[in-house]
């Protein structure tokens, strides 16, 4: 993470931990509210939506102030209204449907889509579990767009951030986005990231595994997918391992983060021990397995009569 992503996190984790605590969210504009009030068939299961200036329209009451207040100071202000026509009234209240307090968790997640928050206290790993977690196909990377930071035309911040038109490129390229790298934070340090307080509106985009670069004495050269948590011997074992004259007691991974390069060197022989940990690959590192002089002169030998003895075998007698 960039020291300004970092800080921004700092910031929102400060501004949001404000409140102790559960703290009920109001109701808003779009919000589905039914009630059913005893002994007045008027205001029998009824449903209504509040409007977009905040309030209900009820048989026998009217237009009432909603949006700002939680259910249990709506319920006790329908009440005090119906003592009007009523001696003390019964009334069953339930916010049906929430629309001013969703996020959405989009991206290689196994049920992308909106989830509504209960309270204050849900943050964004919160989020991620509610959505069933990360895919294999995930990498380390996840986008936190907090609300507001989208300039939105459309009805719902949400509907505009999931639509196939807003690319995850220009959401990264949004300033106000936070990109948030797992791989360069330790263990004991995710859980505190990913512990910032979500918020109505919000978006977590949780990216795709990138690639890898597998080159040189390997059974299977190519570009890799790189899986959530992928290390080098993964990477090695799924192209196929090394060949015959592979100096496996250096293997080179290239990496470039942050516009810095970096060569790592690892001992295969030293990793399998246990005597070398297993280095965890980033998007877009190149492997590079070199020959060693020795077993490469071996090796051109047993090519070449291999080749030999199967063009032989092609070769008819007469």
């Amino acid at each position: 993470m960039t020291s300004e992503d970092l800080t921004h996190l700092e910031h929102l984790y400060k501004l949001r931990t404000l409140q102790d605590g559960y703290v009920e969210y109001p109701i808003g504009p779009g919000d589905l509210v039914e009630l059913s009030v005893a002994d007045m068939p008027e205001l029998r299961e009824v449903a209504v939506r509040v409007s977009a200036s905040g309030t209900i329209s009820l048989p026998v009451l009217g237009d009432v102030p909603a949006a700002g207040l939680s259910e249990g100071a709506l319920t006790t202000d329908l009440i005090r209204r119906l003592r009007h026509y009523m001696h003390d009234p019964e009334i069953e209240l339930l916010i049906r449907e929430y629309h001013n307090r969703q996020v959405a968790v989009v991206g290689m997640v196994k049920s992308a889509g909106t989830y509504d928050l209960k309270g204050t206290n849900e943050t964004i790993l919160d989020m991620i579990a509610a959505a069933g977690g990360l895919t294999d196909q995930a990498s380390d990377k996840i986008l936190f767009v907090p609300t507001g930071t989208i300039p939105i035309h459309a009805a719902s911040p949400i509907s505009a951030a999931v639509t196939e038109s807003t690319s995850t490129a220009k959401l990264r390229d949004t300033p106000g986005t936070i990109e948030i790298d797992l791989a360069k934070l330790n263990h004991s340090a995710r859980p505190i990231v990913l512990s910032v307080p979500v918020r109505p509106g919000d978006v977590i985009v949780a990216l795709g595994g990138g690639q890898i670069y597998v080159q040189g004495w390997i059974e299977k050269p190519g570009t890799y997918r790189l899986a959530t948590g992928m290390r080098l011997l993964g990477a090695i074992a799924g192209a196929g391992g090394p060949l015959f004259p592979a100096d496996v007691n250096e293997v080179k991974v290239y990496r470039e983060d942050d516009n810095e390069k970096a060569v790592l060197l690892a001992n295969i022989d030293d990793i399998q021990a246990g005597n070398e940990l297993d280095p965890l690959l980033h998007d877009g590192d190149v492997i590079q397995i070199d020959g060693t002089g020795g077993k490469l002169a071996a090796y051109g030998f047993y090519a070449f009569f291999t080749t030999l003895f199967r063009v032989g075998a092609t070769v008819p007698i007469f």
